[in-house]
């Protein structure tokens, strides 16, 4: 997460028609000797929708695609660059969106990988994840979205610096909302990417 700049993805079943075709019942299932029961897992990815090109996903928005190589996608999508410290951050720099989506995004690119998209913009109609989060919502409607027993729960986490953001995990990527300090009550940034940038750069409080 640029969190410096807030400061700053068809199985058809067909039925047999023949009579008498239905093979017997095989014998139940063996128990599970050891009694245990399997570990929860996070949900999948949020499919990409290019129906909805204002949906936010772990696989990104529109043509801008989390895990795909920058220099394979048009240089048309994107408009200013800016590298972090080569020192410390080698490999990795943001630039920002141009046409459709100009002024609204802000991508990560780590060793030529997007590797997180983020958005702070409230221009309409906004741009949303699956579950219908949007920059402004208040966080007890995020909570009501993404509390335990729902279909995609996530946490409140802090960070070293004191900065609080609330993680809905997928898999191996992660959507983060960030609180922005002009509007606290409220989503200020969402960012969709991988879990070994955006959650690991938050926590750690560091650039990248």
């Amino acid at each position: 997460m640029p969190s410096r700049l807030i400061v700053l993805l068809p199985l058809v079943l067909v039925p047999l028609a023949s009579v008498g075709c239905t093979a017997p019942p095989g014998p139940p299932a063996a128990p599970d000797p050891s009694g245990a029961s399997a570990a929860p897992v996070p949900p999948a990815p949020p499919a990409a929708t290019p129906d909805d090109p204002r949906r936010l996903t772990t696989d990104g928005i529109g043509p801008y695609r989390v895990g795909g190589r920058v220099d394979a996608m048009p240089e048309n999508l994107f408009d200013w660059s800016s590298t972090f410290d080569a020192a410390t951050c080698p490999g990795v720099y943001s630039r920002g969106s141009a046409g459709p989506y100009g002024g609204e995004l802000i991508v990560v690119v780590r060793d030529g990988v997007l590797v997180e998209v983020f958005t702070a913009s409230g221009r309409a109609p906004a741009i949303h994840t699956a579950e219908g989060d949007k920059i402004g919502d208040a966080w007890t409607d995020v909570e009501a979205r993404h509390g335990p027993g729902t279909p995609a729960p996530g946490a409140w986490h802090t960070n070293g610096a004191g900065e609080r953001a609330f993680i809905v995990p997928y898999g191996d990527r992660v959507i983060l909302f960030s609180v922005n300090p002009v509007r606290p009550d409220g989503i200020g940034g969402i960012s969709a990417g991988r879990a070994d940038h955006t959650q690991r750069v938050f926590l750690a409080g560091t650039d990248c």
